[in-house]
């Protein structure tokens, strides 16, 4: 019993580790961030050699293509490194690739077609610019927005009862309009 007790207790000390890890890698992102801003970085609207860059108030810096955010999921990547070490595939190793915001982030724009949220017609917001391209993605399936470059990304379950709602909608208007008397 006791070597099982000091096994428990060397996966509670890794835990602890790894979260010690994740919070000194988020505090090095934020002191980033805070130079960036203290030597007058702005937090849209600069250029470096051709490369948009953008620094949100949830402490993500994306130059280019490429983003740094604070770590997102910290158990969800935890629970993620067990079951191939237990024996279960109720998750893997490999859904961390969800949770991993190192990785390439694809640039999405969109020009607004209906106000909304203090967004007038014509704005042209983008992933450059600070916004999550969810966020973008549900003003397009809103309705409210289109895209002008790059591609949405795969509707999670919100973005599918949106699309669903504004197409039975359309179905609902064009019934309307079809049975009309003029």
């Amino acid at each position: 019993m006791e070597a099982m007790q000091e096994g428990l207790a060397a996966i509670t000390a890794a835990v602890e580790d790894f979260k010690a890890r994740v919070s000194a890698r988020d505090e090095a992102v934020k002191t980033w961030g805070r130079t960036l801003r203290s030597l007058g970085v702005p937090d849209t609207g600069l250029t470096v050699d051709g490369l948009d860059v953008a620094i949100t108030r949830n402490g993500q810096i994306t130059i280019g293509d490429r983003t740094v955010n604070l770590t997102g999921g910290v158990d969800a990547r935890i629970l993620g490194a067990l079951p191939a070490r237990i024996g279960t595939t109720r998750l893997s190793a490999d859904s961390l690739d969800a949770f991993d915001r190192r990785q390439s982030s694809t640039h999405l724009e969109v020009k607004v077609k209906k106000a909304i949220g203090g967004k007038s017609v014509r704005d042209v917001l983008s992933t450059r610019k600070g916004y999550a391209a969810s966020q973008l993605a549900r003003m397009v399936h809103s309705g409210h927005a289109e895209v002008t470059s790059g591609g949405l990304p795969e509707p999670d379950l919100t973005e599918q009862q949106l699309i669903a709602s504004r197409d039975a909608e359309q179905e609902r208007q064009a019934e309307i309009a079809a049975t009309r008397i003029p």
